[in-house]
């Protein structure tokens, strides 16, 4: 029964509202948490907490742990989780499915038990890549190992908890920290190697301050909407061009020599790459979020 597990829950007349937010410790997480405590008593978790702010009243929280989920949220009484956790693309396949599909199973069971809003984070990686552009409610059809574990993550939450409202989003980045792509890609031509950078992958990449404030928005604000939703900037671009636009951003000198331009779907090692996952924001501009394009956001933001 929903509530049952969070009766003891009492805020008298006070407006504040406690919002859960896990992977308070990632690239998402380190903006959506002050931008959050702006609007709502924020509990950062994240399976070390080490790094988390004491203003954020941190958690350790194991989501392998489906018993220490639920003692987390029994112990928040959140009003709302945002739910940014994740093990992303490059981990062993059981570790995503551990995290990314047992621990938001267990999330959203706990967030049912205690009558907590959700919202989830997925990605445009459900897709396959062959039938964009992809409305919010398109079913889910994966083709790589990470795709499956978020589809799975995403079905299992909303068939745990009614109130869910599951977010499909794309590349992040953000222009006052530089994202772990980009890093990455820093890192290997410092050391010489080369970049094999996509030229007919198609993504959306979506900027970190719009996503962090779409997601608090749907916590607090939208709170009634539930179901799938995209939320993705409002422009579809290669990975190629994405990612040599960012390296520039940043002052990465990039050698022509070492970065090479290639076809993904020419590559039989590569067919796990969805092509073109572009997402329809029909329901993101109905709830006024905000969803600027890469290109606008370089306009604004020069460096």
């Amino acid at each position: 029964m929903a509530g049952s597990g969070c009766s003891a829950r009492t805020r008298g007349c006070s407006p504040i509202k406690t919002l859960l937010i896990t992977g308070g410790t990632g690239y998402l997480g380190a903006r959506l948490l002050p931008m959050a405590a702006e609007r709502a008593r924020v509990v950062a978790a994240s399976r070390s907490a080490a790094g988390l702010s004491d203003t954020y009243s941190p958690k350790t929280l194991d989501l392998r742990d489906s018993q220490a989920v639920l003692d987390c949220v029994e112990a928040v009484k959140p009003d709302a989780i945002i739910h940014a956790a994740a093990v992303n693309p490059g981990i062993d396949e059981a570790s995503m499915q551990h995290t990314n599909h047992a621990g938001t199973k267990a999330l959203a069971e706990a967030a049912n038990r205690c009558d907590a809003r959700l919202v989830v984070v997925s990605t445009d990686i459900v897709h396959n890549g062959q039938q964009a552009p992809y409305a919010d409610d398109a079913a889910a059809a994966p083709i790589n190992a990470y795709g499956e574990s978020k589809a799975l993550a995403e079905a299992a939450a909303l068939d745990a908890h009614k109130n869910t409202m599951v977010v499909r989003t794309s590349l992040i980045y953000g222009l006052d920290a530089i994202d772990r792509g980009t890093a990455g890609f820093a890192k290997q031509l410092a050391a010489g190697e080369s970049l094999r950078l996509f030229q007919d992958v198609l993504r959306q990449p979506v900027w970190r301050d719009a996503l962090a404030q779409g997601l608090v928005d749907l916590a607090l604000k939208h709170k009634t909407e539930t179901g799938l939703i995209n939320l993705v900037g409002d422009e579809l671009i290669d990975r190629a061009s994405f990612g040599q636009q960012l390296l520039s951003y940043w002052g990465i000198d990039a050698p022509a020599h070492l970065v090479q331009c290639i076809d993904a779907a020419q590559d039989p090692g590569l067919a796990g790459v969805p092509l073109n996952t572009e997402l329809s924001l029909n329901r993101a501009h109905k709830l006024g979020l905000s969803t600027p394009g890469f290109s606008t956001v370089l306009a604004q933001h020069p460096r």
